[in-house]
This record gives C-alpha cells, sequence and structure tokens, in this order.
C-alpha cells in the first residue's frame, strides 16, 4: 500500500527531540524500530519484495516521493532526517489498527463504520488516496493521520510545559509520559484493554492510541500470541486429521490475502493421478465433468463466483462446462468475462520451443463486470506453467485458481504463485503454519493434498 503524500516542512527541534524520545520508548516497548539508513533501505526493497497481506505495505512519502517512513511486518523504518513525533505516532498507529483489526474484528468494523459517516473527512481522504479501495486500509490511514498530529500537539503542549522544570533529556520525557498518561487514564479507567472498547469518534480513538504508547503497549506483541494460537490450533487439527477444521481455518487464511499481487491456487489432486479424468472434462465428456466437479466444489469459498479459464481459441469454450457443472452442484454463480488473445496451446507451443508462452503474451483480458462482494475463482483444469493462472488472476485483479489437477513441481517457475492446497510441508516435514503460508519469503515448501492422501480426509470433505 503506497502510503501518505505530505509537503517537506522543517521540523523544529522540539519536534526532533519528539521523534526521539518516542523512538527509543518504543524500542523499549520490544518494538523494531530502525533509523540508520542501512537497515531503513533494507526494511523498504524487504517490503517492496513482499506481496502477501501480512506484508502490506505502509509508506509515508513527501511531496517529491521521497519514502520517509514505513510500517510492515511489525517493524517500523524512519528516514532520521525527517524524524518527528507526527512520524512515530503515525507508524506505530498502523500497527495499533492491524492489531485491532485481527484480534476484534467487531470492534474494527464499528470504527470503520463510524469514520464512513464523517462524509466530508472520508470522501477528502479517498480523493488524495485513489490507489486505497479497500474500506479497512482508507479507515487505517484516517486513524494513523489523525492519530499522529493530535498526539504530537498533546506531546509537544507537555513538553514546553516539561522544559520549565526538567533539563535533563530522560527526566523530561519521563515526565512527559507519565503526565500524559495519567490525563488520559481518567478518561479511559474503568476499561483495561483497547479491545474492548467501543469508540464513538475519532478524538477517542487518537487519544487510545496515545495512551497505550506512552504505557509501553506493543500491540505487535498481541498479534504474535495471537498467530500462534491460532497455528497450534491448526497443526493439531492436522495431526488428529479433522478435515473440516484444517480446510475451514485454511480458506479464513487464504481470504485474508486474496488480492494482494498475489496467485493463489489449489489443486483437488496431482495430474499423475488424475490425468485419465483430465482429458476426458478437456473433451466435454458430461460424465467426466460431474466427477471433476464433486472433486473440485468442497474446496470453493461459500462467496465464491466462478470464472472459468479461457482457452488458447480465446473464449472459455472447455472450462465453461466444468464451471456450470460445479454451479450446478454449489448453486454459485458462473461469470464468463475471461477472454484471450487467439494462439496456439500451451502443448503444443512447450513441443515446438521446449517453453511455456508467458502470461503476459496471452492477452488475457476481462470483457465484463465481476459483482460486488464475491470472490473470483478461476476454474481451470490442469495447472503446470502456471502462467494461464497468473494471467487470469491478473486480469480480475484478485481472486484465486482451483484446478483439478497440478503437474508435479512446474507451477515453482510464477514467482506470483502461492499454493492454496490446505496443507504444506516444509523440508523437515513440518506442517508450515498458516501464519508462514503467503510469506513470500519460505521456500521449499511440499504440498499435501487434503482431498486425496487419506480416506478419513476424503470422506470429510465430501460430505
Amino acid at each position: 500500500m503506497e502510503g501518505t503524500l505530505t509537503k517537506r516542512r522543517r521540523i523544529s527541534l522540539p519536534d526532533r527531540e519528539t521523534g526521539w524520545a518516542l523512538v527509543e520508548h518504543l524500542r523499549r516497548t520490544g518494538l523494531d524500530v530502525s533509523t540508520d539508513i542501512a537497515s531503513f533501505r533494507d526494511t523498504i526493497r524487504e517490503a517492496r519484495r513482499d506481496r502477501s497481506r501480512a506484508g502490506r505495505i505502509r509508506f509515508m512519502k513527501d511531496s517529491d516521493g521521497r519514502i520517509y517512513g514505513c510500517s510492515f511486518r511489525g517493524r517500523i523504518a524512519l528516514d532520521l532526517a525527517r524524524l518527528d513525533g507526527e512520524l512515530a505516532i503515525h507508524e506505530y498507529a498502523h500497527l495499533w489498527c492491524e492489531s485491532m483489526r485481527c484480534l476484534n474484528r467487531e470492534v474494527w468494523d464499528g470504527i470503520v463504520g463510524m469514520l464512513r459517516n464523517d462524509v466530508p473527512a472520508w470522501e477528502f481522504l479517498s480523493a488524495c488516496r485513489p490507489d486505497i479501495r479497500d474500506d479497512d486500509e482508507l479507515a487505517e490511514e484516517m486513524i494513523a493521520r489523525y492519530s499522529g498530529r493530535r498526539g504530537a500537539e498533546r506531546l509537544g503542549e507537555e513538553l514546553r510545559r516539561m522544559c520549565r522544570r526538567d533539563t535533563t533529556f530522560s527526566h523530561r520525557w519521563q515526565n512527559v509520559f507519565r503526565n500524559i498518561s495519567k490525563a488520559l487514564q481518567d478518561f479511559w479507567q474503568h476499561t483495561a484493554s483497547y479491545l474492548n472498547i467501543r469508540y464513538a469518534s475519532k478524538e477517542e480513538i487518537a487519544d487510545r492510541i496515545l495512551k497505550d504508547l506512552v504505557d509501553g503497549m506493543n500491540p505487535r506483541r498481541d498479534i504474535m500470541r495471537y498467530l500462534e494460537s491460532k497455528d497450534r490450533e491448526y497443526v493439531r487439527a492436522v495431526e488428529e486429521g479433522d478435515g473440516e477444521k484444517v480446510l475451514g481455518m485454511f480458506m479464513d487464511a487464504l481470504m485474508e490475502n486474496i488480492g494482494c499481487g498475489m496467485t493463489p491456487w489449489i489443486a483437488a489432486g496431482s495430474y499423475r493421478e488424475l490425468r485419465p479424468l483430465a482429458h476426458r472434462v478437456k473433451g466435454d465428456d458430461r460424465e467426466a465433468l460431474d466427477k471433476a466437479a464433486r472433486i473440485m466444489s468442497p474446496l470453493l469459498p461459500a462467496d465464491a463466483v466462478l470464472v472459468p479459464a479461457p482457452s488458447h481459441g480465446g473464449e472459455a469454450t472447455g472450462m465453461l462446462g466444468l464451471a456450470r457443472a460445479i454451479a450446478c452442484m454449489t448453486g454459485l454463480r458462473v461469470c464468463d468475462i475471461l477472454r484471450s488473445s487467439p494462439r496456439e496451446s500451451q502443448y503444443v507451443h512447450k513441443t515446438a520451443t521446449g517453453k511455456p508462452i508467458a502470461s503476459a503474451d496471452m492477452g488475457i483480458r476481462m470483457v465484463g463486470r465481476l459483482p460486488e462482494g464475491c470472490i473470483p475463482v478461476v476454474i481451470d483444469n490442469v495447472i503446470s506453467s502456471g502462467n494461464t493462472a497468473e494471467a487470469c488472476v491478473r486480469a480480475l485483479g484478485t481472486g484465486l485458481v482451483l484446478c483439478l489437477a497440478s503437474a508435479d513441481g512446474e507451477y515453482t517457475r510464477v514467482a506470483s504463485l502461492r499454493s492454496a492446497c490446505p496443507v504444506l510441508y516444509d523440508k523437515n516435514g513440518d506442517v508450515v503454519p498458516l501464519s508462514r503460508r503467503f510469506d513470500m519469503s519460505v521456500r521449499g515448501m511440499r504440498e499435501k493434498n487434503i482431498i486425496a492422501d487419506k480416506p478419513w480426509k476424503r470422506k470429510t470433505l465430501r460430505n
């Protein structure tokens, strides 16, 4: 997510002192805050490479396009030359919002609804940030902006009072943080956790963020504890053979990561096992289509819309029948809205040249609109190189790919592809936890097909 654009301004000595005091305070809470130029650039580079939801990039930019602040995977990177109190609080507010959204969705939805009711402010920020199309992201940016300004003003006022009494840096800021916390405690005295509050205004949210900051609350620690508990629950379900729970938890995690520049895909089995069925599906065999639909249907999210992948002829002639067979069993809607440039088939091209057709050369495009509030699922027969899958999801802008079978290992050539198989194992044979599934830095994972591998899994998921 590209971040806030602000005009460059001169930073006064009190503002710079506030920034330094907050950086040291955040580090004491256990947050990873970097201000040296090497760490700052490393974080920016890593953030640009990571496309997962957990790796959402939050940049602060000036009017010249220079990045001077970033929060990424629980870390904060700040440009020392632009450091002030507003910048430090702004980036901390992003982490606070992430924790709230993750740990108490009901309260977060109430916050988003409340901010949307402030129509002038919401529309102004929407106009300033046309790159943000998601309500959650827009609400988070609004909170971070307002909290940064309001928090810096309150700290500045208290600093001016303390400068008359305390001459040393450490004593001065100990008193500033203590006085701010005491002043805000009078309002929040009946509430122990920020997660259990029904916020009525953005002023309340900004004041609570400032209180949690000066009190040393580390929102990232709360998220990590939550993710660790979910990982333990997921691994236990895999070990106990609870296929329904495994699939449910995985689909929840998958939905959180859709639309982040990746191409999540899932196959009902390997091509080695399902080759005869895949060939019959390609031939539009009615019995084969129904059988494939029965295998693929349990892997679909409840709010999916089926989008058949176009063939090399330009239209979705082959996969339209499969999508309709799945729709008959699930009641889901079919949207035949993808077309491609006529070309030779992948098989013919690969046989002749030794290489598959690149996704950019397929000319896959949308010719219609997707219904709102649905997850587009591209329906395909076999995934081999992964180029067609990547081109389809790129044309839709979001979504995942569901195919009948996967060819062994070839899909790993496409960097954006991430397996949406419910269970993956690492090189040591251990289950990959959900918190690492969509981390682009994780490599060497083996997929374990939860449908085809064990009878109990097949029985559980096909009911």
